[in-house]
């Protein structure tokens, strides 16, 4: 094929020229060209000075059905800086002859225009090398005979044994051989194989064998292996960018907490070495167990004191204090965190809101503060400092900003209600206008008990419109199905709102949240409003899943209550909070929403 190639890509060759290209002796040359001919290709020879082989007629053979960018793809992996051997980047340097000449250029230019480094920022430079025996176990694989494998384990002890290869995979630098054997089914290291034996027996390859779907089991049980011990612990929403890039595939994440944190599980191969990782995130995490993890950090925490310690130690007034020449001498905090604490000090008022509880319990906590002097990075750090999600700033003439750890929302239903039991607290009155995000708001909060206030707002102006975009990956980070029909409402910014058949399908949802995030984030949404229809009395429930604004699941969300009231055209009380142990209520009809708040600090 090779010469036939070369033939119809120029026309006229030499014996000569043929042995150079293909890198054989002119003999062998003379004697392939002679075999073309026999074997019926129209090949003939041209004596005398000038002379050489040519096609008769110009007769060609072309790559049917190739594409353009099937060609351009075929040559970007065969590149000068790409990992593929020296045997397949001459083949494919013969087999790009044989395209099409709009399509050769473009497939040259590929071969060059990529450079794969294998290598990670700060790893020491391994150049890969396929192992010796590579190509001889690949050989087997496509064969589909046995072979009787010599291989030297981790401890330097070589074994010999009789295996049915299956398939090879590369990892990384490393290469693998999925084999059967007398004892199931085992993975070999390629590099540690010490020789290889074809028996001529065939391979006895199970009917439903997939190399890719077995991979994957192998590499689970082996990740499961590696890391064989858990920390649960309490993250900040803020601190999970920090653990996800720390601990990749180790961590896995939960639902929210009460106070807004999230919990999660870091794995790992021992205790000790977790608690190393684990000490240097104490900003974020709070470690819950094992015991000894806490153990361990205890003790790491104890020597990094005495070590590095004694120059400054922390008192007990939360002062840093000097041993030695300075004792007695107190030291300020960092600047950043005393003035950060002084201004929420000097804030007239600082409220926690339980925000639309049932039956005398639960709610959102929402904290509802005087604006002050306060940098949007101390705005969004306030709700973490506190403990809550969901942090409410009120200004003097009626304006609120609301954050979370994320940063800035526009609108924030529940905390419209905290607010607006804080101001009819304070003032005495029932009915308040407020300003967020340039929009007037007109509220009303009632007390109805120590506290209490029955408080509800008209949210604006609500846009609905059929869900069109492709919903598959979002619905399948939620798990549920795409079929029925979703709506995107926009109450400050749009949310999707998703309807299941029942409760008992809404309280078994276990979102992938990571995966969410990024889904919900690439369609532009706020997250994801998951309910039920209403019974006849108007009763249904929902979860609110807004990851992308630090929000893994929220405990009452009004605004998107509000926007299933506009979509369905009626009044419904809605159950939210429930899977999170935080029972809460919202009730709304058209142009009006709201719920009961306690001012519990």
């Amino acid at each position: 094929m090779a010469l036939l190639l070369l033939l119809q890509h120029r026309e006229q060759v030499t014996a000569a020229e043929v042995a150079r290209e293909l890198e054989i002796s002119e003999r062998t040359a003379r004697r392939d060209l002679d075999a073309l001919g026999m074997a019926g290709v129209p090949v003939y020879s041209v004596q005398g000075r000038g002379g050489g082989w040519r096609l008769v007629g110009g007769a060609r053979t072309d790559l049917s059905g190739l594409t353009a960018s099937e060609a351009r793809a075929l040559f970007l992996v065969a590149g000068p800086a790409s990992a593929v051997t020296p045997a397949v980047k001459a083949a494919l340097r013969k087999l790009v002859h044989a395209l099409p000449e709009p399509f050769r250029a473009q497939a040259e230019a590929a071969a060059s225009s990529l450079v794969m480094d294998p290598q990670r920022w700060g790893s020491s430079r391994i150049e890969p090398r396929p192992p010796r025996l590579l190509s001889e176990l690949q050989d087997a694989v496509i064969r589909g005979v046995q072979v009787r494998l010599g291989y030297v384990d981790r401890e330097r002890s070589e074994t010999e044994r009789t295996v049915h290869p299956l398939g090879i995979v590369a990892k990384g630098p490393s290469w693998y051989l999925v084999a059967n054997t007398e004892a199931g089914r085992r993975t070999f290291r390629i590099d540690r194989v010490s020789s290889v034996d074809p028996t001529g027996d065939p391979v006895h390859r199970p009917d439903d064998f997939d190399l890719a779907e077995s991979w994957r089991a192998i590499a689970d049980e082996v990740e499961r292996k590696r890391t064989p011990h858990e920390a649960r612990a309490m993250c900040a929403p803020h601190g999970m960018g920090v653990l996800r890039m720390a601990f990749g595939d180790r961590l896995e994440v939960g639902g929210s907490t009460t106070d807004g944190r999230i919990e999660v599980v870091i794995c790992g191969n021992d205790e000790y070495i977790l608690a190393g990782e684990l000490a240097g995130l104490v900003e974020y995490l709070q470690v819950t167990g094992p015991p000894g993890v806490r153990e361990h950090l205890a003790s790491i925490g104890n020597v990094l004191v005495e070590r590095y310690g004694s120059e400054e130690r922390v008192g007990l007034q939360g002062h840093a204090t000097r041993s030695g020449p300075a004792a007695g001498r107190t030291v300020r905090p960092a600047r950043r965190r005393s003035l950060y604490d002084r201004r929420v000090r000097a804030v007239a008022a600082f409220s926690v809101v339980d925000a639309c509880r049932r039956d005398g319990s639960g709610g959102s906590p929402t904290v509802v503060l005087d604006d002050g002097p306060f940098s949007d990075d101390e705005r969004r750090a306030t709700p973490v400092r506190i403990g809550v999600s969901h942090a409410a700033f009120v200004s003097p003439s009626g304006a609120v900003r609301f954050f979370t750890s994320e940063g800035e929302l526009p609108a924030c239903g529940h905390g419209t209600v905290a607010v607006l039991a804080v101001r009819a607290q304070r003032t005495g009155r029932a009915d308040h206008v407020l300003q967020i995000s340039g929009h007037t708001i007109r509220g009303r909060a009632v007390r109805v008990g120590d506290g209490c206030f029955d408080a509800a707002f008209e949210p604006g102006p609500i846009t609905l419109s059929p869900a069109t975009s492709d919903l598959s990956e979002i619905c399948a980070s939620l798990g549920v199905p795409a079929g029925p029909p979703m709506f995107v409402a926009t109450l400050g910014r749009p949310r999707l709102l998703v309807p299941v058949a029942d409760r008992r399908i809404l309280a078994a949802l276990r979102p992938d949240l990571d995966r969410l995030r990024a889904a919900t984030l690439a369609a532009g949404l706020l997250g994801c409003y998951v309910h039920t229809l209403p019974d006849d009395g108007g009763r249904c429930a929902a979860r609110m899943f807004a990851p992308a604004i630090g929000v893994p699941e929220d405990i009452a969300n009004a605004n998107s209550t509000a926007c299933l009231a506009a979509h369905l055209a009626r009044p419904i009380s809605v159950d939210m909070g429930d899977s999170l142990g935080h029972p809460a209520t919202i009730t709304a009809r058209p142009g009006l929403v709201g719920g009961i708040a306690a001012i519990r600090s």
